[in-house]
């Protein structure tokens, strides 16, 4: 944060695996903006087409795999310590 310029503009693109400590004292200061992305906006569609075209298989992504009832501890399981899954896949019906 502190390598930004004044006005400049902090994009968070992914979900950091621990918490991050924002000085909000600092970037008001400094008028930094804070913006986070899952850079999933325009990606959807140009993806879900590859899937469908066999260009790309979404399997190597996923990394675990549970049934519907487990969804919610899984959840709070991710949120706690995601350690290195990438995708987890909640199976419905399973």
């Amino acid at each position: 944060m502190e390598m930004t310029k004044r006005g400049g503009r902090i994009v968070v693109a992914s979900i950091p695996k621990k918490p991050v400590p924002v000085d909000a004292g600092r970037m008001v200061i400094y008028e930094r903006s804070l913006i986070g992305a899952l850079a999933y906006h325009n990606d959807l569609p140009r993806v879900a087409a590859m899937i469908a075209a066999g260009q790309l298989s979404p399997e190597a992504m996923i990394t675990r795999r549970v049934p519907l009832a487990e969804a919610p501890a899984e959840i709070a399981r991710l949120a706690e310590d995601p350690g290195d899954d990438v995708k987890v896949l909640v199976e419905v019906g399973a």
